[in-house]
């Protein structure tokens, strides 16, 4: 009798301990926490000049990742750089960042200038406005540029880049690049004007 009720006890004793560990378990809770984000805000200094892809306010990214930003420059503007956080990071049209931090990331662009360069021939022959000298337009902006001969003096003519252009004493240039610009004049005192070479007689010279 005594052993049946103790083997009664032994299994009363397993049966709790089983009950009381499945109670214990069933009280342990699961949690998860979001992987870490940083954001990344792109901008640009002048909107007519270009663009950066990806672009907008507080784009996020998951700790660690790399994103690729592009600049894209419209013509006539040149890209001048970026600006990560306020620090200068080279010219480069793309930069990657590894997205341990926010960021602010600045895309910096500014208009392309070009060069005219006016000259009179000769020098007391006649006068030009604007003035012979050096002159900055915008990139894809044009240039009038006109004609005084001096009194005696005759206009014979401009040559841009050295092709003869016509006699009409005011001429616009289209400043897709760098131009030099003459004016000639002739007259009892000044040499004598070249004589106008035509585009395909210049082609053919030059071959």
């Amino acid at each position: 009798m005594k052993f049946r009720i103790q083997k009664i006890s032994v299994f009363a004793l397993i049966t709790c301990i089983v009950l009381f560990s499945f109670s214990y378990i069933s009280t342990v809770q699961a949690y998860y926490y979001p992987l870490s984000q940083c954001s990344l805000t792109t901008m640009v200094n002048y909107s007519g000049a270009g663009y950066v892809t990806p672009s907008g306010s507080n784009l996020l990214y998951y700790y660690g990742s790399t994103v690729t930003v592009q600049a894209v420059t419209y013509p006539g503007y040149v890209f001048d750089g970026w600006y990560l956080n306020g620090v200068y990071q080279g010219k480069l049209s793309t930069i990657t960042l590894t997205m341990t931090k926010d960021y602010s990331l600045y895309a910096v662009f500014s208009q392309r200038t070009t060069i005219l360069t006016i000259t009179t021939n000769p020098i007391g022959g006649g006068t030009t406005t604007p003035g012979a000298g050096i002159w900055n337009y915008s990139a894809g902006s044009t240039a009038t540029v006109k004609a005084y001969p001096a009194s005696g003096n005759d206009f014979s003519g401009w040559y841009l880049d050295g092709v003869y252009q016509g006699l009409g004493t005011t001429i616009t240039v289209n400043m897709d690049t760098d131009h030099q610009l003459s004016a000639f004049f002739s007259g009892p005192n000044t040499n004598p004007t070249p004589e106008p070479t035509s585009r395909s007689e210049e082609r053919r010279v030059g071959k």
